[in-house]
This record gives C-alpha cells, structure tokens and sequence, in this order.
C-alpha cells in the first residue's frame, strides 16, 4: 500500500560472478587438471596428487554445503561431486596399475587378452608403441605390464571426453 507522497525504494541483488568464479568454479577447474596431470606420472607422485585432488574436493564440498541453503543445492555441488567420483576411480586404478605392474597375476594371460594387446589399430589409438619383434617377444612374456598401459591409457581418454563435456555443462550453470 502507497500513499501520496511516501518515498519507494527497490533493492536489486545481483550475485557477483567474478568472486564465484574465483572460489568456487577455480578449484574445480584445478582439480580437474590435477586429475588430467596424474597419468603422465607414476609410483607415488600420482598417489599423492590424486590424494590432494580428493583433498581440495572435500574441502570445497564441506565449504558448500556449511554456507549453501538446506533447502537449495547448488548446481556446482554436482561438479565438485563428480570430480569426486572420478579421483576416487583414478586412485582405485592407480592401484590396479601398481598391482598389475610390480605383483603381475602367475597365471598365463589368456590369448584373447594377447590378441588384444597386440592389436595394432588399437595400440596406435592409444599412443602406444606398436610392437616390434622384440617387444613382441616381451609382451608374450609379461603382458601385464602392457594391459595396465592399455588401462591407464583408455582411462586417460575417456576421462578427458568426460571433462570437455561436464566442463562446459558445469560452467554454464554455475554462472546461472
């Protein structure tokens, strides 16, 4: 109700994007590149960056949901929940690849697995070497060593498609 001559004032909030960007949307950012970095490195550089990625993502998710409204969650909470998801995926298959590599199974791979890991077309899309005579020969006798390659490889390639694709989906509903 107004009455003549009483004085009206609008209040306009306007949430400030460059401050959400660099608290919140910055760490995720990082983290995924972190998790990006960690199969370029082994032994127990990798453990330890994966760690400090799972680190930061708890950290932002403990932050989010202290000062995020109960009734409300936000929408990069699921960004930060995913990386979570996927640093715990790449510390379990660090693990595999360690296991695969210093305590390989005793039994015989099975010959299906050999055909795969000598597949050529396959070897080349994962930027590996393709086998000559004499790796031929190593990876008859030790093919574990070469499926945790093959893993750590294909797990590098999907988890980047992954990234491009919820990276661009996180960043446009977290500026909204």
């Amino acid at each position: 109700q107004t009455v003549a001559g009483d004085v009206s004032i609008a209040f306009t909030l306007k949430r400030n994007t460059a401050f959400y960007s660099l608290v919140f949307i910055m760490p995720l950012v990082v983290c995924k590149i972190l998790l990006g970095l960690s199969f370029l490195l082994r032994g127990y550089r990798r453990s330890a960056l994966i760690l400090i990625v799972v680190l930061l993502t708890a950290w932002n998710l403990m932050y989010l949901t202290r000062h995020a409204s109960p009734h409300y969650v936000p929408s990069l909470m699921s960004g930060f929940q995913h990386v979570m998801r996927i640093s715990i995926y790449c510390y379990l298959l660090h693990i595999a690849i360690i296991w695969l590599e210093r305590y390989p199974p005793r039994a015989k791979a099975p010959s299906y697995l050999l055909a795969i890991i000598n597949s050529k077309p396959l070897r080349f899309c994962l930027g590996l070497r393709i086998s000559d005579a004499t790796e031929y020969c190593d990876v008859q006798e030790k093919p574990w060593r070469q499926l945790a390659k093959m893993l750590n490889n294909i797990s590098f390639i999907i988890l980047s498609i992954i990234f491009v694709l919820t990276n661009s989906v996180d960043m446009v509903t977290a500026l909204n």
